[in-house]
C-alpha cells in the first residue's frame, strides 16, 4: 500500500546542491523503474509518488514514498539495492543509509494514526504552494490542507475513497482543527526556471473532532508526511515531516 524511504546522500564532488533538484531525482526514478509507470502516469494523470529533498544539518535527505501495489512491484526491489544515484547531468550522490517504512493496509494507516494526542506539527521542508481557481496559492489553511490531503488520498487509492460530494466533510474537519502556531516563510521553488510561489516552515494544529471525524483528521495529518501537501509533490515540492506533540 506505501512504502517510504529516507536516503542519506553524500556527493562524490563538491556542487552547491539546491533543493529544486527534486526534479531531477524524479527524473531517475521513472529510468530505474521496471515497466512503463511514466507511460502509465502520463495516461492516468496520477503519479503514485511523492519525492523531496531535505537539506538538514548539513545532511542530504531524499525521501521517496510510493502509493499502491504497481508503483511498489516497479520501484522497491531497486531501491531496496540501491548504493549510487547518478543523475541526467552526471551529478552523482552515494547512498551512506537508508531506511524504510511500510503500511500494508489502510487499517494500519488509521491505528499507526490513532492517539489520543490533539497537537500535529507539520514542517514543510520544501516550498509548499496550492492551487486555486487557476492561481497559485501560498498561504495555507486547514480546509486547503484537508482538501488536498483528501484528494491525494482518493488519487493514490480509488478502492477506499473518503467520498464527500458536497464539501461538508471538508468542512466539518477544517472546523474542528485549529492552528495553534506558525512560522511560515515565502520561499520560491524553481521548476524549468519559472518560479512557483510558496512557503516553509511549521504549523502546529490541535484536533478539536470527536469520534470517526477526529479519527479522519488524524490520519490524513499524519498521512502528510507521506503524501506531502499541495501542488506538485511529485516533483520536491510540499514535502513534510509530521510530528505528535503532547
Amino acid at each position: 500500500m506505501i512504502s517510504q524511504y529516507e536516503f542519506e546522500l553524500s556527493m562524490k564532488e563538491d556542487y552547491p546542491i539546491k533543493l529544486e533538484w527534486g526534479y531531477r531525482f524524479y527524473a531517475y526514478l521513472l529510468g530505474i523503474s521496471s515497466g512503463a509507470l511514466g507511460e502509465r502516469v502520463h495516461q492516468t494523470g496520477i503519479t503514485p509518488i511523492s519525492q523531496h529533498l531535505n537539506l538538514k544539518n548539513d545532511k542530504i535527505l531524499w525521501n521517496v514514498t510510493l502509493f499502491g501495489n504497481y508503483v511498489e512491484e516497479s520501484l522497491c526491489n531497486t531501491l531496496d539495492e540501491l548504493e549510487q544515484i547518478e543523475l541526467a547531468n552526471n551529478q552523482c550522490f552515494i547512498v551512506r543509509s537508508k531506511r524504510r517504512k511500510k503500511i500494508d493496509t489502510v487499517q494500519e494507516m488509521f491505528l499507526c494514526s490513532s492517539t489520543r494526542n490533539k497537537k500535529h506539527r507539520l514542517d514543510f521542508v520544501t516550498p509548499t504552494c496550492f492551487k486555486s481557481h487557476g492561481a497559485y496559492a501560498n498561504f495555507p489553511s486547514s480546509r486547503r490542507i484537508i482538501q488536498n490531503l483528501i484528494s491525494k488520498w482518493n488519487g493514490c487509492f480509488e478502492d477506499c475513497r473518503i467520498e464527500d460530494e458536497d464539501g461538508e466533510g471538508i468542512d466539518a474537519i477544517a472546523g474542528g482543527l485549529s492552528c495553534q502556531r506558525f512560522k511560515l516563510n515565502d520561499k520560491y521553488y524553481h521548476l524549468k526556471e519559472n518560479p512557483i510561489p510558496g512557503f516553509v516552515g511549521t504549523m502546529i494544529f490541535e484536533n478539536h473532532l470527536q469520534g470517526f471525524h477526529k479519527e479522519l483528521a488524524d490520519m490524513l495529518l499524519h498521512f502528510s508526511g507521506y503524501a506531502g501537501i499541495g501542488i506538485k509533490t511529485t516533483l520536491g515540492m510540499g514535502g513534510v515531516n509530521h510530528k505528535l506533540l503532547k
